[in-house]
This record gives structure tokens, C-alpha cells and sequence, in this order.
């Protein structure tokens, strides 16, 4: 029976591989994607502003047109 007893040896911890971090050499394009990521939520927000004031002015003329001749 001792030959089907396996021991439990220690595995040694894995070694991280560290990756050097390299300084941005490009800050200027940083700069581009972030102003394009501003102006797409500025659009975002403009087109969302106008989805709603369309929906309350909807809102308003099926209500005056559900009064009937006042």
C-alpha cells in the first residue's frame, strides 16, 4: 500500500514577471483622445437634452389635443 501513497510535495510560489513601465512618449495624442472623448459626451448630452424637450413638447400637444375646443 505505500507504493499508491503519493506525497504532497510543496509547489514554489509563482515569480512575477515584472514589466517595466515605459514613460508616455505621446502625450499630445493623449491630449486628441481625450478631447474627442469630451466632445462625443458633449454630443451625447446635446442629443439627449433635445430627445427630451421633443418629448415634453409631444407630451404637451396630445394633452391639449385630448381637451379638445376649450
Amino acid at each position: 500500500m505505500t507504493g499508491n501513497i503519493t506525497e504532497n510535495k510543496v509547489q514554489p510560489e509563482p515569480q512575477l514577471i515584472e514589466i517595466p513601465r515605459i514613460p508616455s512618449a505621446r502625450p499630445y495624442k493623449r491630449r486628441i483622445a481625450q478631447h474627442k472623448r469630451n466632445k462625443a459626451a458633449g454630443g451625447l448630452i446635446t442629443i439627449t437634452t433635445a430627445s427630451l424637450i421633443l418629448n415634453i413638447a409631444f407630451a404637451v400637444v396630445i394633452y391639449i389635443l385630448q381637451a379638445g375646443p376649450v
